[in-house]
This record gives C-alpha cells, sequence and structure tokens, in this order.
C-alpha cells in the first residue's frame, strides 16, 4: 500500500511498510503537471503484468510492486489489494503510468482531481 499527498505542486508517493523492501523504493515525487488521468481500478489483474521486473515482487495473484519496464513503457506498481487500486496516468518522466494501492481509492483520486483542477486554472 502507498498514501499518496500533494505538496508544492507535487504529487508524492509514500510506499509503507514492509512494501518498501517488495517495491525497492521509498517513495516517488512527481510533478503534478505530469499527470494525465486518474481513476480507480478495482478489476487490476495480479496475474498479467507487462514489462520486465527490474526491481520488484512478482507473486502471482498475491502482489506486484516495484518497477516493470519493456521498450518504450515503464510503470511502477505497489498492489496486493486489487480492490483498492487506483491508476495515474502520467506524461514525460522516469514511468507512463503509477499502479497503486491505497486506503481510501474514491479520496484520492477526488484529492488528486481537485489539486490539478486547482493548478489549472
Amino acid at each position: 500500500m502507498v498514501e499518496i499527498t500533494i505538496r508544492d505542486d507535487k504529487l508524492i508517493v509514500r510506499v509503507m511498510g514492509l512494501n518498501v523492501l517488495l517495491a525497492m523504493r521509498r517513495r516517488l515525487i512527481i510533478p503534478l503537471a505530469s499527470v494525465t488521468e486518474i481513476r480507480e481500478e478495482p478489476n487490476v489483474s495480479l496475474w498479467n503484468v507487462r514489462g520486465f521486473r527490474l526491481p520488484g515482487t512478482f507473486v502471482p495473484g498475491l502482489i506486484v510492486a516495484g518497477t516493470y519496464v519493456s521498450p518504450g513503457y515503464s510503470a511502477f506498481w505497489d498492489v496486493s489489494r486489487p480492490a483498492r487500486a487506483i491508476v495515474i496516468e502520467l506524461d514525460g518522466g522516469a514511468y507512463q503510468k503509477l499502479i497503486v494501492d491505497v486506503e481510501h481509492p474514491a479520496e484520492v483520486v477526488h484529492q488528486v482531481r481537485e489539486a490539478i483542477a486547482k493548478r489549472r486554472s
């Protein structure tokens, strides 16, 4: 699970607990301007993950954590509870997509969308 906060036009994704070791990352800092879409994704599959794991953890059906890459594509995963998953699409930077689970997906999606709207106005 991750915790997402917004500070100074940055989306801060903090990996929680043991998942720091499984994902091999403690946090990601993403410019809010890079976020093109955010949505709840409660049906995300923990079976078919695109790309090679570099580094991270993959236990089919249980957890996907870490960086997954293929030519022209890179995603960060930290999902063990698919019902709480969100997807954040990005433009530019190291990742094209973040797929993570959070405690309150609807709240996080709303909070990020509001921050993006404020930034654009």
